[in-house]
């Protein structure tokens, strides 16, 4: 099965998207929120590598 870029960052997107709804309504307001850090950790990794690939890959331009 093959995943392109896009469709990793895409993805990615709905992920954070969910994942901030869910902080917004489930955990803005308690005491102890390192829980959350992991989660936000990931999804802004992967955004990092895949969006530092796209910008600095040497495609195929004319």
């Amino acid at each position: 099965m093959f995943i392109d870029y896009i469709t990793l960052m895409l993805i990615n997107l709905v992920a954070r998207l969910v994942l901030l709804v869910t902080y917004v309504y489930f955990g803005l307001e308690k005491p102890n929120q390192k829980h959350w850090i992991p989660s936000f950790g990931v999804v802004g990794v992967i955004s990092l590598v895949t969006g530092l690939h796209m910008t600095l890959e040497e495609g195929e331009l004319p």
